[in-house]
């Protein structure tokens, strides 16, 4: 497959099209609130919508949980912490807090969401597979888990839904709102 991007408002999905949502839509969808632009939140959850009435295939992974759990966490720590009088480096400290219980408690509704709204795809990468994937991590500028989900993009024929520039010169299908990918495209 070739470096295809695909600006959210052009794409037309056919019912037969799957989606990979990378964690940076979910937070996006399901994040904390007022955390991106609300042209974005707007952007992907129609999108998602028009998908969900497609009745396309979405998926998601336990990879992207973690992610979406992860980075919705330190948002809110982010967000909380001079409040709660804690230092950049008291993340742990914080997940203790009474404070942070309201928080898991969200996390875990926006899991529930995220769910409900896709398909578990948690492909298994060979270890060759993981060799090469390792041989291109070593030369540097590469997120090793968005190697893996390009791979897992190739291997289930599915469009990834990205925010992240780091894409921009994938070998995927891309759809997004990032305008910046769209350059020189």
């Amino acid at each position: 497959m070739s470096n295809c991007i695909y600006h959210i408002d052009d794409y037309k999905p056919l019912a037969e099209d799957k989606f990979f949502f990378d964690a940076n839509i979910w937070l996006s969808i399901y994040g904390p609130i007022g955390y991106y632009a609300d042209w974005r939140v707007r952007k992907y959850s129609n999108f998602l919508t028009i998908l969900q009435l497609k009745n396309c295939y979405i998926y998601t992974n336990t990879i992207i949980i973690s992610e979406f759990v992860n980075r919705f966490a330190r948002m809110e720590f982010e967000q909380r912490r001079i409040q709660l009088d804690l230092e950049y480096d008291e993340f742990k400290r914080f997940r203790e807090m009474e404070d942070f219980k309201e928080v898991a408690s969200e996390i875990a509704a926006n899991i529930r969401k995220i769910i409900r709204s896709s398909n578990l795809c948690n492909h298994e990468i060979s270890d060759d597979e993981l060799f090469d994937l390792a041989d291109i991590y070593e030369k540097g500028g590469f997120d090793i888990n968005d190697l893996m989900f390009e791979e897992i993009c190739k291997q289930t024929d599915s469009i990834l839904v990205t925010h992240d520039g780091d894409f921009k010169n994938s070998e995927i299908k891309v759809v997004t709102a990032n305008n910046n990918m769209l350059r020189d495209n």
